[in-house]
Protein backbone atom coordinates (compact mmCIF):
# COMPACT_ATOMS: atom_id res chain seq x y z
CA UNK A 1 0.00 0.00 0.00
CA UNK A 2 1.31 3.46 -1.28
CA UNK A 3 1.27 6.90 1.37
CA UNK A 4 -2.06 7.73 -0.12
CA UNK A 5 -3.85 4.59 0.21
CA UNK A 6 -2.33 4.38 3.95
CA UNK A 7 -3.87 8.01 4.63
CA UNK A 8 -7.14 7.26 2.89
CA UNK A 9 -7.54 3.88 5.33
CA UNK A 10 -6.62 5.84 8.28
CA UNK A 11 -9.07 8.79 7.46
CA UNK A 12 -11.72 5.87 7.01
CA UNK A 13 -11.42 4.56 9.77
CA UNK A 14 -11.29 7.51 11.82
CA UNK A 15 -14.50 8.69 10.32
CA UNK A 16 -15.92 5.36 10.94
CA UNK A 17 -14.95 5.43 14.89
CA UNK A 18 -16.23 9.02 15.20
CA UNK A 19 -19.55 7.93 13.77
CA UNK A 20 -19.90 4.89 15.68
CA UNK A 21 -18.69 7.30 18.88
CA UNK A 22 -21.71 9.67 17.99
CA UNK A 23 -24.19 6.88 17.76
CA UNK A 24 -23.11 5.55 20.93
CA UNK A 25 -23.62 8.94 22.82
CA UNK A 26 -26.85 9.63 21.01
CA UNK A 27 -27.78 6.36 22.48
CA UNK A 28 -27.19 6.91 25.81
CA UNK A 29 -28.33 10.39 25.99
CA UNK A 30 -31.70 9.26 24.61
CA UNK A 31 -32.12 6.92 26.87
CA UNK A 32 -30.42 8.29 30.19
CA UNK A 33 -27.61 6.05 30.38
CA UNK A 34 -25.32 7.97 31.62
CA UNK A 35 -24.58 6.30 34.38
CA UNK A 36 -23.90 3.17 33.25
CA UNK A 37 -22.16 4.89 29.39
CA UNK A 38 -19.52 2.12 29.21
CA UNK A 39 -22.03 -0.80 29.14
CA UNK A 40 -23.80 1.12 26.25
CA UNK A 41 -20.57 1.79 24.60
CA UNK A 42 -19.56 -2.15 25.25
CA UNK A 43 -22.93 -2.85 23.38
CA UNK A 44 -22.60 -0.50 20.79
CA UNK A 45 -19.35 -1.81 20.46
CA UNK A 46 -20.12 -5.53 19.86
CA UNK A 47 -22.79 -4.63 17.64
CA UNK A 48 -20.09 -2.51 15.06
CA UNK A 49 -17.03 -5.55 15.67
CA UNK A 50 -19.92 -8.19 14.62
CA UNK A 51 -21.39 -6.56 11.79
CA UNK A 52 -16.90 -5.65 10.27
CA UNK A 53 -16.56 -9.49 11.29
CA UNK A 54 -19.80 -10.20 9.32
CA UNK A 55 -18.09 -8.07 6.69
CA UNK A 56 -14.58 -9.23 6.43
CA UNK A 57 -15.70 -13.41 6.61
CA UNK A 58 -18.07 -13.09 4.28
CA UNK A 59 -19.79 -9.86 3.01
CA UNK A 60 -16.64 -9.02 1.23
CA UNK A 61 -14.91 -12.54 -0.17
CA UNK A 62 -18.64 -13.07 -1.90
CA UNK A 63 -18.59 -9.73 -3.31
CA UNK A 64 -15.59 -10.06 -4.80
CA UNK A 65 -15.95 -13.50 -6.25
CA UNK A 66 -19.05 -12.39 -7.40
CA UNK A 67 -16.93 -9.66 -9.36
CA UNK A 68 -14.93 -12.28 -11.13
CA UNK A 69 -11.85 -12.79 -8.67
CA UNK A 70 -10.47 -15.17 -8.23
CA UNK A 71 -9.16 -16.14 -4.05
CA UNK A 72 -5.73 -15.59 -4.03
CA UNK A 73 -3.21 -15.00 -0.63
CA UNK A 74 -4.02 -11.16 -0.50
CA UNK A 75 -7.95 -11.97 -0.08
CA UNK A 76 -6.98 -14.64 2.84
CA UNK A 77 -5.25 -12.11 4.54
CA UNK A 78 -7.91 -9.68 4.21
CA UNK A 79 -10.08 -12.34 6.33
CA UNK A 80 -8.12 -12.48 8.88
CA UNK A 81 -9.49 -10.71 11.94
CA UNK A 82 -7.29 -9.06 14.15
CA UNK A 83 -8.39 -7.10 17.28
CA UNK A 84 -5.26 -4.94 17.42
CA UNK A 85 -6.27 -3.40 14.38
CA UNK A 86 -9.26 -1.79 15.85
CA UNK A 87 -8.06 -0.75 19.30
CA UNK A 88 -7.32 2.72 18.09
CA UNK A 89 -11.22 2.67 16.93
CA UNK A 90 -12.18 1.69 20.23
CA UNK A 91 -9.95 3.66 22.50
CA UNK A 92 -11.26 6.65 20.32
CA UNK A 93 -14.95 5.95 21.09
CA UNK A 94 -14.80 5.05 24.96
CA UNK A 95 -12.80 8.68 24.69
CA UNK A 96 -14.91 10.76 22.65
CA UNK A 97 -18.25 9.46 24.41
CA UNK A 98 -16.73 9.75 28.25
CA UNK A 99 -15.73 13.71 26.88
CA UNK A 100 -19.60 13.85 25.70
CA UNK A 101 -20.97 12.33 28.65
CA UNK A 102 -18.34 14.56 30.49
CA UNK A 103 -19.39 17.85 28.90
CA UNK A 104 -16.35 18.90 27.74
CA UNK A 105 -17.51 18.17 23.56
CA UNK A 106 -21.07 17.90 25.31
CA UNK A 107 -21.70 21.63 24.71
CA UNK A 108 -20.39 21.39 20.99
CA UNK A 109 -22.55 19.16 20.12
Amino acid sequence: MNAKEKALVILDSFVQGLLWALLCFAVIRRFHLEGVWYLACAAVLTVEIGLLYIHQKITFPAVLRHLGYEPNEKLEEAKLFKIGDHLPNIIAMFGVVYLCINGFLGRLI
